[in-house]
C-alpha cells in the first residue's frame, strides 16, 4: 500500500501534490519491478486520486470500520490497509462481519478467532435478524 509522505499544514497545495506524485511514482515503479510489468496491477492501484481520497478520509476519521462479508472476509480485509491505519495512523479499527446469519455458527466463530489474532475489535451484523420470540430469547 502506498503511504502518504510527511506533510505539514504550512505546505502549499502545489508542493504537497508534487511530493505525493513523486512518492507515488516511486511506489508504482517498485510495484512494476515486483510484478515484472506483467500487467497484473489494476488501474485502481495506479490511480493517485483514489489513494489521496483514502489517505485524507482516514486522517480525518476517529474510528475506521472494515465491513467484510463473512462468507469470505479475507477477500474484503486488506492487512496492509489495516496495518497502515492501526500502526502508522494510530487509529482504532473495528471489523464488521456482515451477513453472519448466512453461515453456520461455527464458521462465524472460526473467522472471529482468526481476526482476533490481529487485535481487531469485531462486530457482527445480520442481514435478516430473527424476530424476537420466546423461543430465541
Amino acid at each position: 500500500m502506498p503511504k502518504r509522505g510527511k506533510w505539514k499544514y504550512s505546505m502549499s497545495k502545489v508542493k504537497l501534490e508534487q511530493q505525493e506524485e513523486r512518492e507515488f511514482k516511486e511506489w508504482t515503479r517498485k510495484l512494476d519491478e515486483y510484478y515484472e510489468n506483467s500487467g497484473s496491477v489494476s488501474y485502481y492501484e495506479r490511480n493517485l486520486e483514489t489513494w489521496r481520497q483514502l489517505w485524507r478520509t482516514l486522517e480525518m476519521s476517529d474510528i475506521i470500520l472494515f465491513v467484510c462479508d463473512i462468507r469470505y472476509p479475507t477477500l474484503h480485509f486488506s492487512y496492509h490497509v489495516y496495518k497502515y491505519i492501526s500502526e502508522d495512523l494510530s487509529k482504532q479499527v473495528v471489523l464488521v462481519l456482515n451477513k453472519t446469519d448466512m453461515v453456520h455458527p461455527s464458521v462465524s466463530v472460526s473467522w472471529k478467532l482468526y481476526f482476533r489474532k490481529q487485535s481487531t475489535q469485531i462486530l457482527e451484523f445480520f442481514s435478516f435478524p430473527l424476530p424476537l420470540t420466546n423461543k430465541n430469547l
